[in-house]
């Protein structure tokens, strides 16, 4: 028998959310959404890219250099931009020319140019322009195309298959988010592993997992951390929806997932707020699994104690026969077993107390029956 929680499915507004913040802000981005950034070392001013990783943006993380169509794109907004607002910052076609080569390289050509990276007066230009609202509106733009791309090539299909259907809703979740992350990083490593979906390889999440970090040998490699920060940004959606409503945080989620691809730039006021306090949670998602984990609860603690203890105490006064009483002590064994040991702790102290009083007195009369001639 299929259960409620495993009928439902998950609607477009729970992949774009799971796409944008679990993929995007805990495994991507971060708080490096609206800068460039390149997954590299860096050494004596040159950089030593990770893999084929170049110049990247935006909260899904567009790497210019597997996207080379874009840098034009890109270059054409900041030189709008540029003109309108700082004119002295706009490129000459030397210059344009040139930024597009840097911006346009995978990692493999920025090793062979002895690691150069972009020059640093015009990365802060461009990380100027992303914190602009037009810089804003623009990367925003690139996500949600990028989201749009894995919804169609991930997640649609996904839903197709016998491993999705059988899977609970939280289940479901950590599946898209490690899925799309995956595509992300890789499309083809990403279609590799939905077609195995789709033959029935799997009976699992954690077997997908297992899939996903045997696919570079290394312990711990990019593609298994990120699958990790996946997950965790998927756990953290899961702890958000089950929340109650009187947690100060119920009103701003239930605002952002309603509508996860709002461009950032738009929104004001209250709904802005919420969507910066939201956003700030997947930047660490552990750290506020476990923050909302506490907070709920304290509350269900809370709830029951009062409760529980409200009934305990009518039980105790209406017992008769002592039965209720006998049963409470053979029901909390622990309980007890810890407080018998605190009573026998606080008797011995205060053996100890009395045989220190009584020592005390002994010397006392013994000195004063002394002669003292």
């Amino acid at each position: 028998m299929v259960s409620n929680n495993q009928q439902k499915t998950l609607s477009k507004e729970d992949f774009q959310t799971i796409a944008y913040f679990a993929v995007g802000v805990s495994s991507e981005s971060k708080s490096n959404a609206y800068k460039l950034v390149i997954a590299a070392n860096t050494k004596n001013g040159k950089l030593y890219p990770v893999g084929n990783s170049g110049y990247s943006i935006g909260t899904i993380q567009t790497d210019l250099g597997q996207h080379p169509e874009v840098v034009k794109d890109l270059v054409d907004a900041y030189q709008k931009w540029a003109l309108e607002t700082k004119p002295e910052w706009k490129l000459s076609e030397k210059q344009e020319k040139d930024i597009i080569h840097d911006l346009g390289r995978t990692g493999r050509e920025i090793k062979k140019e002895d690691g150069r990276p972009l020059p640093a007066e015009f990365k802060a230009r461009f990380d100027q322009f992303f914190s602009s609202k037009d810089g804003i509106t623009w990367v925003h733009t690139r996500d949600v195309k990028q989201i749009n791309k894995i919804e169609k090539n991930i997640f649609t299909p996904l839903q197709e298959t016998e491993l999705y259907k059988k899977l609970s809703f939280d289940d479901k979740i950590q599946l898209v988010a490690v899925t799309s992350k995956l595509y992300n990083q890789s499309e083809r490593n990403g279609r590799t592993v939905l077609q195995e979906i789709k033959n029935g390889k799997f009976h699992s999440v954690n077997e997908v997992n297992n899939r996903i970090d045997s696919i570079l040998e290394a312990k711990n490699d990019y593609i298994e951390t990120g699958r990790k920060e996946a997950v965790l940004g998927a756990i953290l959606i899961s702890q958000l929806n089950k929340m109650g409503k009187n947690n100060i945080l119920f009103d701003e989620w239930d605002s952002v997932k309603t509508n996860p691809l709002k461009n950032p730039s738009k929104l004001e006021g209250d709904k802005k707020n919420s969507y910066d306090e939201i956003r700030k949670l997947f930047n660490d998602p552990e750290k506020s699994i476990n923050k909302i984990k506490r907070e709920e609860g304290k509350k269900v603690s809370a709830q029951v104690s009062r409760d529980d203890f409200s009934a305990l105490i009518d039980n105790l006064i209406s017992d008769k026969d002592g039965s209720f009483t006998k049963q409470v002590i053979a029901d909390n064994k622990n309980i007890v077993a810890a407080l018998d040991a605190k009573v026998q702790e606080k008797i011995i102290q205060e053996q100890q107390n009395m045989a220190q009083e009584v020592q005390q007195k002994a010397n006392e009369q013994s000195f004063s029956g002394r002669s003292l001639g």
